[in-house]
């Protein structure tokens, strides 16, 4: 079991994970929660320097391994990681969900009575956007941990391509319970068996290492032009 702080001040994170480091082998500061846009008990960070000032004020504190889940709505993801490396933290979590907003058709209210935190398998593509960027720019050395639209075990093989050593499911067990994670090993293990792979080393990280940046992607010979069928 790991300890999970979602932050308001850097003392009060710092003595909370703290408390915690005395029951758990870990603790997970989250900076990331998109209510820290809506409500003043907890805090969102969005830029480098408060993130080195709240790892080092929370690595200080305990000495349990740290780490810090990274939002999904900042002006630089990437440097957030590496200003929470560089600054204490044994590994980063990517990432928190967006905040969204839905009326009600009918009574024209907001959904939930407000603004709230999405996610969900959309968020599949973007939570592996940006951790196969952190891969590719914090080295394979740096720990990272998926989250934030896996819902089986082939979701699970994706975030492991794409950088992740360990993946998050927590609405899958809140949506289908604890059975749900016997199905994601098994399909998961199927895969691997099917290909061949016996170590899951072998897979973390394959794709992100082979993604190529627009310039050095070919053009397709002869162009494909799908509307000229139209």
């Amino acid at each position: 079991m790991i300890g999970s702080v979602t932050v308001a001040s850097a003392a009060g994170a710092a003595e909370l994970a703290a408390r915690m480091a005395e029951a758990v082998p870990a603790v997970e500061i989250n900076i990331g929660a998109p209510h820290g846009r809506e409500a003043g008990a907890v805090r969102q960070l969005t830029e480098a320097d408060g993130v080195a000032r709240y790892v080092r004020t929370v690595s200080a504190a305990m000495d349990r391994p740290l780490i810090v889940k990274l939002p999904g709505q900042a002006s630089d993801i990437l440097g957030m990681a590496r200003a929470a490396v560089d600054n204490g933290a044994d590994a980063v979590t990517l990432i928190g969900r967006l905040g969204g907003f839905v009326p009600n058709l009918e009574t024209w209210e907001p959904e939930l009575g407000s603004w709230g935190a999405v996610g969900g398998p959309w968020m599949l593509p973007i939570s592996l956007y940006w951790l196969s960027k952190c891969r590719r720019d914090l080295g394979d050395g740096t720990p990272l941990i998926g989250t934030n639209g896996a819902r089986d075990g082939l979701d699970v093989a994706r975030f492991l391509l794409s950088g992740a050593h360990a993946v998050e499911l927590a609405s899958l067990l809140l949506l289908r319970g604890a059975p749900a994670l016997t199905e994601v090993l098994v399909q998961l293990g199927a895969y691997l068996d099917a290909r061949g792979i016996g170590r899951l080393d072998d897979i973390i990280g394959a794709s992100a290492d082979r993604a190529r940046t627009y310039a050095e992607i070919e053009p397709l010979t002869p162009p494909r032009r799908p509307w000229s069928s139209l």
